[in-house]
């Protein structure tokens, strides 16, 4: 997978590319983050990265679509809708602000990892807390 997106990516092969996000999901993509070691820690994701390109080529709804995928994939997911949500800003201001609203302030109000645990996202608690 990681090898077709960035073949497609690289070549500008947008439908190839759409078709192995439909094929394998967003739950793979990001294995494959997780397989190269990179779990949030600094870099940016293979699903950020898909959808800055597929932005560029004019697939809003599809970048859309992996940001609203992304939030059912706990905390790692919530920041990538996150990011995604601000790219899509440029876009369609509206909608990316409900989504960036959902990314950090989930139904239920509270943030939680698996253990019930409060999260610690700086910047997910301050969008909340002051700019929403």
């Amino acid at each position: 997978l990681e090898t077709i997106i960035d073949l497609s990516i690289r070549y500008g092969l947008t439908e190839r590319l759409e078709l192995a996000i439909e094929t394998h999901g967003v739950e793979t993509m990001q294995m494959v983050d997780m397989g190269r070691g990179l779990s949030g820690n600094g870099g940016h994701s293979v699903i950020v990265c898909v959808g800055a390109y597929l932005l560029g080529q004019g697939k809003a709804e599809l970048v859309r679509r992996l940001a609203t995928e992304c939030m059912v994939l706990g905390e790692a997911g919530r920041r990538e809708a996150f990011v995604l949500a601000g790219l899509l800003l440029a876009v369609d201001a509206p909608d990316a602000r409900r989504l960036i609203k959902r990314a950090v302030k989930p139904p239920g109000g509270a943030v939680t990892d698996a253990d019930n645990q409060p999260l610690q996202w700086p910047v997910g608690e301050f969008v909340r807390d002051h700019l929403l």
